[in-house]
């Protein structure tokens, strides 16, 4: 909060955001990162003025000077969805099967119930009003890149 502060941004809103990392737990205080999608997704729940532009700006600076990879969304929202999708179906997946992803892969059932899962949850998004049209080939292809033994 100190960077933070010393880039001007003494009185910060809360905004939504998308945390992109995948990992697994090991043991009891050892989590082991996978994959290279690792960042931050945030902005503004509501209509952005100069002002929060502004402190958006300073607050993605400042992670970029963490190196942390850090997007300002101009839709914030879309991104959320977006996240909910991935998470619908990878969770609703391996919760099901109890499997890791290198099962689920190999198993033409348990990949149908995959696309089905994620069909759902984009009709979700959609009767929301958040058309994610490359979200299904987006989830399937995180499926193909993680460990194998990811749930």
């Amino acid at each position: 909060t100190r960077a933070l502060e010393d880039a001007g941004c003494h009185c910060l809103a809360l905004c939504p955001g998308i945390a992109y990392c995948i990992s697994n737990r090991l043991a009891t205080g050892v989590v082991q990162h996978l994959g290279e999608d690792r960042r931050l997704v945030f902005g503004s729940a509501g209509t952005r003025g100069a002002a929060m532009q502004e402190r958006l700006l300073a607050v993605q600076e400042v992670m970029q000077a963490a190196d942390i990879r850090a997007e300002l969304s101009d839709n914030v929202q879309q991104s959320l969805w977006r996240k909910y999708v991935v998470i619908l179906s990878f969770a609703g997946i391996t919760g099901l099967t109890r499997a890791p992803a290198g099962q689920i892969r190999e198993d033409e059932h348990a990949m149908g119930l995959f696309r089905q899962l994620t069909h759902e949850a984009a009709l979700v998004a959609a009767a929301e009003g958040f058309d994610l049209p490359d979200v299904r080939e987006d989830v399937a292809g995180l499926l193909h890149r993680i460990a194998p033994d990811s749930k």
